[in-house]
């Protein structure tokens, strides 16, 4: 018997970001700032998220804890040019409907 609250995010099962990169396809650097952006809307119910948020979910990863500073910055301002996630407010940002993980995540969870 499912209580309503587990039948609401079909991600709950996936506790990890590790979990749900891996359901999404993400490997690549690029991506995975991507995927991580919608793990903290979509999973973590944070549909406006800092960036140190999304990087803190990449550096949980094993083998990224290594990756660079400058390195996430520049996959993070990347993802911003290419319009798939936005600044709503100072530190702030949040996805845009650009985003083809953010459109996978919801056909999973749909």
């Amino acid at each position: 018997i499912l209580l309503p609250d587990e039948d609401e995010n079909v991600f709950a099962d996936s506790t990890s970001f590790e979990d749900f990169a891996d359901q999404l396809g993400a490997s690549q650097l690029s991506d995975l700032l991507e995927a991580a952006a919608v793990y903290c809307a979509e999973v973590l119910q944070r549909p406006e998220f800092s960036r140190p948020l999304v990087m803190r979910q990449i550096a949980s990863l094993p083998g990224h804890g290594t990756t660079s500073r400058e390195d996430y910055l520049r996959g993070f301002g990347t993802l911003l040019r290419q319009g798939r996630i936005a600044k709503v407010k100072r530190g702030m940002f949040a996805l845009t409907d650009r985003s083809p993980y953010l459109a996978e995540a919801r056909n999973l969870a749909g």
